[in-house]
Protein backbone atom coordinates (compact mmCIF):
# COMPACT_ATOMS: atom_id res chain seq x y z
CA UNK A 1 0.00 0.00 0.00
CA UNK A 2 1.23 3.48 -0.87
CA UNK A 3 1.60 6.18 1.79
CA UNK A 4 2.52 9.88 1.68
CA UNK A 5 6.33 9.61 1.78
CA UNK A 6 6.81 13.32 1.04
CA UNK A 7 4.55 14.24 3.95
CA UNK A 8 6.49 11.92 6.25
CA UNK A 9 9.81 13.44 5.24
CA UNK A 10 8.60 16.99 5.82
CA UNK A 11 7.09 16.06 9.19
CA UNK A 12 10.28 14.37 10.37
CA UNK A 13 12.31 17.50 9.63
CA UNK A 14 10.17 19.75 11.81
CA UNK A 15 10.85 20.48 15.49
CA UNK A 16 8.62 18.75 18.02
CA UNK A 17 7.97 19.50 21.70
CA UNK A 18 5.48 16.66 22.20
CA UNK A 19 4.65 13.77 24.45
CA UNK A 20 3.40 10.73 22.56
CA UNK A 21 -0.30 10.01 23.13
CA UNK A 22 -3.29 8.69 21.24
CA UNK A 23 -3.56 8.54 18.23
CA UNK A 24 0.03 7.27 18.42
CA UNK A 25 0.95 3.73 19.41
CA UNK A 26 4.50 4.52 20.59
CA UNK A 27 4.57 5.11 24.33
CA UNK A 28 6.29 7.96 26.19
CA UNK A 29 7.76 8.03 29.69
CA UNK A 30 5.36 10.68 30.98
CA UNK A 31 3.18 9.89 34.04
CA UNK A 32 0.20 11.62 35.65
CA UNK A 33 1.77 12.57 38.98
CA UNK A 34 0.76 11.21 42.38
CA UNK A 35 -3.00 11.30 42.98
CA UNK A 36 -3.91 12.48 39.46
CA UNK A 37 -6.19 10.75 36.96
CA UNK A 38 -6.38 10.65 33.18
CA UNK A 39 -9.25 9.21 31.15
CA UNK A 40 -8.85 8.49 27.43
CA UNK A 41 -11.88 7.61 25.30
CA UNK A 42 -10.70 6.40 21.91
CA UNK A 43 -12.26 5.04 18.74
CA UNK A 44 -10.55 3.31 15.82
CA UNK A 45 -12.29 2.40 12.54
CA UNK A 46 -10.20 -0.16 10.64
CA UNK A 47 -10.79 -1.36 7.07
CA UNK A 48 -9.43 -4.54 5.50
CA UNK A 49 -10.23 -6.14 2.14
CA UNK A 50 -9.05 -9.61 1.10
CA UNK A 51 -10.33 -12.22 -1.38
CA UNK A 52 -13.47 -10.19 -2.06
CA UNK A 53 -14.40 -9.86 1.63
CA UNK A 54 -14.43 -6.42 3.24
CA UNK A 55 -14.02 -6.33 7.02
CA UNK A 56 -14.66 -3.27 9.17
CA UNK A 57 -13.53 -3.31 12.80
CA UNK A 58 -14.52 -0.59 15.25
CA UNK A 59 -12.38 -0.59 18.39
CA UNK A 60 -13.44 1.63 21.29
CA UNK A 61 -11.41 1.90 24.49
CA UNK A 62 -11.83 3.58 27.84
CA UNK A 63 -8.35 3.92 29.37
CA UNK A 64 -8.10 5.14 32.96
CA UNK A 65 -4.68 6.06 34.39
CA UNK A 66 -3.97 6.88 38.03
CA UNK A 67 -0.76 8.28 39.48
CA UNK A 68 0.41 5.95 42.25
CA UNK A 69 3.56 8.03 42.59
CA UNK A 70 5.01 10.95 40.67
CA UNK A 71 6.87 8.46 38.46
CA UNK A 72 4.42 5.53 38.40
CA UNK A 73 0.92 5.00 36.96
CA UNK A 74 -1.52 2.11 37.05
CA UNK A 75 -3.57 1.85 33.85
CA UNK A 76 -6.88 0.05 33.27
CA UNK A 77 -8.12 -0.52 29.70
CA UNK A 78 -11.76 -1.43 29.03
CA UNK A 79 -12.14 -2.35 25.33
CA UNK A 80 -15.11 -3.01 23.07
CA UNK A 81 -14.96 -4.42 19.52
CA UNK A 82 -17.44 -4.55 16.63
CA UNK A 83 -16.38 -6.65 13.63
CA UNK A 84 -18.47 -6.47 10.45
CA UNK A 85 -17.66 -8.68 7.43
CA UNK A 86 -19.27 -8.33 4.00
CA UNK A 87 -18.63 -11.07 1.42
CA UNK A 88 -18.61 -10.64 -2.36
CA UNK A 89 -22.11 -12.16 -2.57
CA UNK A 90 -23.48 -9.43 -0.30
CA UNK A 91 -23.87 -11.58 2.82
CA UNK A 92 -22.91 -9.83 6.06
CA UNK A 93 -21.98 -10.94 9.57
CA UNK A 94 -21.51 -8.80 12.66
CA UNK A 95 -19.74 -9.77 15.89
CA UNK A 96 -19.45 -7.40 18.83
CA UNK A 97 -18.83 -7.29 22.55
CA UNK A 98 -16.27 -6.67 25.26
CA UNK A 99 -12.69 -7.57 24.34
CA UNK A 100 -9.90 -8.62 26.73
CA UNK A 101 -9.50 -6.15 29.60
CA UNK A 102 -5.97 -4.87 30.23
CA UNK A 103 -4.09 -3.80 33.38
CA UNK A 104 -0.67 -2.13 33.14
CA UNK A 105 1.87 -0.42 35.35
CA UNK A 106 4.13 2.31 33.94
CA UNK A 107 7.24 3.11 36.02
CA UNK A 108 9.70 5.80 34.98
CA UNK A 109 12.83 4.50 36.65
CA UNK A 110 15.42 6.87 35.18
CA UNK A 111 15.32 10.59 34.39
CA UNK A 112 18.43 12.67 33.81
CA UNK A 113 18.41 15.94 31.91
CA UNK A 114 16.82 15.22 28.50
CA UNK A 115 16.75 11.43 28.70
CA UNK A 116 14.29 9.18 30.54
CA UNK A 117 13.44 5.47 30.63
CA UNK A 118 10.33 3.63 31.76
CA UNK A 119 9.15 0.03 32.10
CA UNK A 120 5.57 -0.96 31.37
CA UNK A 121 4.57 -4.50 32.41
CA UNK A 122 0.99 -5.52 31.71
CA UNK A 123 -1.51 -8.33 31.46
CA UNK A 124 -4.90 -8.96 29.90
CA UNK A 125 -7.75 -11.11 31.18
CA UNK A 126 -9.74 -13.37 28.81
CA UNK A 127 -13.00 -11.40 29.02
CA UNK A 128 -13.55 -11.31 25.26
CA UNK A 129 -15.36 -14.11 23.42
CA UNK A 130 -12.62 -15.89 21.46
CA UNK A 131 -15.26 -17.62 19.31
CA UNK A 132 -16.21 -14.18 17.97
CA UNK A 133 -12.54 -13.12 17.58
CA UNK A 134 -12.98 -10.65 20.45
CA UNK A 135 -10.32 -12.17 22.70
CA UNK A 136 -7.53 -14.74 22.90
CA UNK A 137 -9.19 -17.16 25.32
CA UNK A 138 -6.29 -16.93 27.77
CA UNK A 139 -4.54 -14.24 29.79
CA UNK A 140 -1.55 -12.59 28.11
CA UNK A 141 1.50 -10.86 29.56
CA UNK A 142 3.69 -8.09 28.17
CA UNK A 143 6.72 -6.00 29.03
CA UNK A 144 7.75 -2.78 27.27
CA UNK A 145 10.82 -0.58 27.58
CA UNK A 146 10.11 3.06 26.79
CA UNK A 147 12.71 5.73 26.01
CA UNK A 148 12.05 9.45 25.64
CA UNK A 149 14.63 12.04 24.61
CA UNK A 150 13.86 15.75 24.75
CA UNK A 151 16.33 18.09 23.07
CA UNK A 152 13.96 21.03 22.79
CA UNK A 153 12.47 21.84 20.43
CA UNK A 154 12.96 18.22 19.34
CA UNK A 155 11.60 15.17 21.11
CA UNK A 156 11.81 11.45 20.29
CA UNK A 157 10.24 8.27 21.69
CA UNK A 158 11.32 4.65 21.28
CA UNK A 159 9.12 1.71 22.27
CA UNK A 160 10.46 -1.87 22.53
CA UNK A 161 8.29 -4.70 23.77
CA UNK A 162 7.61 -8.39 24.15
CA UNK A 163 4.15 -9.97 24.41
CA UNK A 164 3.53 -13.51 25.65
CA UNK A 165 0.35 -13.95 23.62
CA UNK A 166 -1.18 -17.03 25.27
CA UNK A 167 -4.22 -18.01 23.21
CA UNK A 168 -6.51 -20.78 21.98
CA UNK A 169 -6.63 -19.44 18.42
CA UNK A 170 -3.40 -20.89 17.01
CA UNK A 171 -1.71 -17.48 16.98
CA UNK A 172 1.98 -16.75 17.55
CA UNK A 173 2.54 -16.80 21.31
CA UNK A 174 5.87 -14.95 21.18
CA UNK A 175 5.44 -11.45 19.74
CA UNK A 176 7.84 -8.53 19.55
CA UNK A 177 7.16 -4.83 19.02
CA UNK A 178 9.36 -1.93 17.90
CA UNK A 179 8.11 1.59 17.22
CA UNK A 180 9.34 5.18 17.12
CA UNK A 181 7.45 8.47 17.23
CA UNK A 182 8.15 12.13 16.61
CA UNK A 183 6.04 15.26 16.42
CA UNK A 184 5.88 19.04 16.39
CA UNK A 185 3.94 21.67 18.31
CA UNK A 186 2.78 24.09 15.65
CA UNK A 187 0.86 26.40 18.02
CA UNK A 188 -0.12 26.70 21.66
CA UNK A 189 -3.09 24.46 20.91
CA UNK A 190 -2.06 22.09 18.10
CA UNK A 191 0.52 19.30 17.98
CA UNK A 192 1.37 17.13 14.97
CA UNK A 193 2.98 13.69 15.19
CA UNK A 194 4.23 10.73 13.19
CA UNK A 195 4.64 7.13 14.31
CA UNK A 196 6.19 4.05 12.70
CA UNK A 197 6.25 0.53 14.07
CA UNK A 198 6.62 -3.14 13.32
CA UNK A 199 5.30 -6.23 15.13
CA UNK A 200 5.43 -10.00 14.93
CA UNK A 201 2.37 -11.08 12.92
CA UNK A 202 -0.50 -12.52 14.92
CA UNK A 203 -1.21 -15.33 12.46
CA UNK A 204 1.20 -18.25 12.24
CA UNK A 205 0.34 -18.45 8.55
CA UNK A 206 2.45 -15.32 7.96
CA UNK A 207 6.20 -14.98 8.39
CA UNK A 208 6.13 -11.32 7.36
CA UNK A 209 6.09 -8.73 10.14
CA UNK A 210 3.34 -6.16 10.30
CA UNK A 211 4.39 -2.56 9.66
CA UNK A 212 2.37 0.63 10.12
CA UNK A 213 2.66 4.38 9.80
CA UNK A 214 0.51 6.92 11.65
CA UNK A 215 0.04 10.61 10.95
CA UNK A 216 -1.83 12.35 13.77
CA UNK A 217 -2.76 15.59 15.51
CA UNK A 218 -3.58 16.52 19.11
CA UNK A 219 -5.61 19.66 19.82
CA UNK A 220 -5.83 21.18 23.30
CA UNK A 221 -9.44 22.37 23.54
CA UNK A 222 -8.94 23.77 27.02
CA UNK A 223 -6.94 23.04 30.16
CA UNK A 224 -6.87 19.28 30.87
CA UNK A 225 -8.96 18.46 27.78
CA UNK A 226 -7.43 17.25 24.49
CA UNK A 227 -8.93 16.02 21.22
CA UNK A 228 -6.93 13.82 18.85
CA UNK A 229 -7.26 12.62 15.27
CA UNK A 230 -5.14 10.40 13.07
CA UNK A 231 -4.81 8.01 10.17
CA UNK A 232 -2.94 4.72 10.17
CA UNK A 233 -1.64 2.98 7.03
CA UNK A 234 -0.68 -0.68 6.87
CA UNK A 235 2.65 -1.03 5.07
CA UNK A 236 2.77 -4.84 4.82
CA UNK A 237 -0.02 -7.35 4.00
CA UNK A 238 -0.42 -8.71 7.56
CA UNK A 239 -1.20 -5.20 8.86
CA UNK A 240 -4.74 -3.77 8.56
CA UNK A 241 -5.03 -1.75 5.35
CA UNK A 242 -6.26 1.55 6.81
CA UNK A 243 -7.58 2.89 10.12
CA UNK A 244 -9.15 6.19 11.18
CA UNK A 245 -8.24 7.20 14.75
CA UNK A 246 -9.93 9.65 17.13
CA UNK A 247 -10.09 10.27 20.84
CA UNK A 248 -10.64 12.62 23.73
CA UNK A 249 -8.48 12.89 26.86
CA UNK A 250 -9.53 14.27 30.26
CA UNK A 251 -7.10 14.94 33.12
CA UNK A 252 -8.29 15.55 36.65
Amino acid sequence: MQFPSATILVAMLLPLPLFAAHPLITEDTGTQGKGNFQLELTSEHAYEEEDGTRETTVRTNAVLSYGLRDNADVILTLPHRRISSEAADGSRTVKQGTADIGLDLKWRFYEQENLSFALKPGLTTPTGDEMKNLGTGKSTRSLFLVTSYDAAPWEYHLHLGYIHNRNVLGQHESQRHISVAAGRKVSDKLKLAVDYGTDTPTSQASSLNTEFFILGAIYNLRKNLDLDFGAKWGLTPPETDFTWLAGVTFRF
